[in-house]
């Protein structure tokens, strides 16, 4: 149905048009210029009063950026660091700065807040490095959540998706994520599965590591062998029980016994041993540098020296105190020693060393501080 609106311009000769809707000429004319005036209103305003959450974000380069975080890092603003992102464009950001931002939270073990910073930084296409993994991996060996250990070997193993595999830092840091929750099998596990030579073969933070976590779990036994004594209803002699004979219901942990620690942590120092001296040589003789140097560093020898020292608070101990001091004492002794100590004072490896020991410092510290290991 066709219907007819006649309507005036400018005084023209009136025309005559035709619409498949039945509406009326005045309700056609008001609808049409009220849409349009709102449109154009709308436009305008966009252009005039920008809404302030659609402000164009600053652009800055970003090594600048970087040193801004770190300096209010340093004084304490860390919140006021991470507005950082949301105040400068993606451009005048790094993979650098999402890496502070992700160790930041993962020194304080928020897990938590660092995967969500992970999270945030691959949605703004940042892929992410070694040491975006490193840092996440830190967090979850400070986190006391249960989960800490699974998400992190969801992330470990999804490291070969960004770079070639994991290196012998990820594997480092993802022992010191069993160390941190008492899981002695699992460590035990990834560090015998590590090859004798190569870029991943085990380095000085390998050995620190594990040779700090069962220096720890032989103090805590040792702690609970003295928790258990008793006298002897005939002769009042201090004895020393057992606790795992309290309950025979429970599953038995050869770990938990002294003895056994010990022999663990002897086993540990002779492959200390036997892997510093080969490399040595392979690296004098054969010229081989893709496998780590390993030196008789003075950190693993008082560890070691020092499970004697907590062994020597038991009573029948004896022997295998003396074999502690014994296998220190041959070491010492032979004559690729010279070797070792000479290549501490080598120029060209300084950096190098410097970063190991830099490395070996944070399991220390997250080691020695870690009061509530099971």
């Amino acid at each position: 149905m066709f219907i007819r609106i006649r309507y005036r311009n400018f005084g023209l000769i009136s025309q005559t048009l035709k619409f498949r809707q039945p509406l009326t000429p005045r309700f056609y004319s008001l609808q049409t210029k009220s849409e349009n005036y709102t449109k154009i209103n709308t436009f305008n305003k966009n252009i005039s009063d920008p809404d302030p959450i659609t402000i164009k974000k600053k652009a800055i380069d970003p090594y600048i950026l970087v040193e801004k975080f770190v300096k209010l890092v340093n004084n304490n603003k860390f919140n006021e660091a991470v507005q950082l992102t949301n105040l400068y464009s993606n451009s005048s950001q790094s993979v650098v700065l999402w890496n502070m931002i992700i160790k930041e939270y993962g020194l304080t073990g928020n897990k938590n807040k660092a995967l969500k910073a992970y999270s945030d930084m691959k949605k703004r296409s940042f892929q992410p490095n070694e040491q975006t993994f490193t840092a996440l991996l830190v967090g979850f060996s400070r986190s006391r959540s249960p989960l800490a250990v699974s998400e992190a070997k969801e992330i470990f193993d999804k490291i070969p998706k960004y770079i070639q595999k994991p290196s012998i830092i990820h594997i480092n840091t993802m022992m010191l994520v069993y160390a941190s929750h008492g899981l002695t099998l699992s460590l035990e596990e990834m560090y015998q599965s590590l090859p004798k030579s190569g870029p991943n073969a085990p380095d000085v933070v390998t050995y620190t590591t594990i040779l700090k976590y069962h220096k720890r779990k032989l103090d805590d036994s040792v702690k609970s062998k003295l928790a258990t004594k008793y006298k002897h209803p005939k002769n009042n002699k201090i004895m020393f029980r057992d606790p795992d004979l309290d309950d025979k219901s429970q599953i038995e942990n050869i770990h938990d016994k002294p003895e056994e620690i010990v022999i663990t942590i002897m086993n540990i120092w002779d492959d200390y041993v036997e892997d510093a001296i080969n490399r040595q040589k392979e690296y004098y003789n054969d010229g081989t540098k893709e496998t780590p140097l390993l030196w008789l560093d003075s950190t693993i020898v008082n560890t070691f020296l020092g499970a004697g020292a907590s062994l020597f608070r038991l009573p029948r101990m004896n022997k295998l105190l003396r074999s502690i001091i014994k296998k220190v004492e041959i070491v010492y002794m032979r004559p690729e020693i010279e070797i070792m100590k000479r290549l501490k004072s080598d120029g060209i490896k300084l950096a190098k060393l410097v970063q190991i020991n830099s490395e070996r410092e944070g399991v220390e510290l997250n080691i020695l501080d870690n009061k509530t290991l099971n």
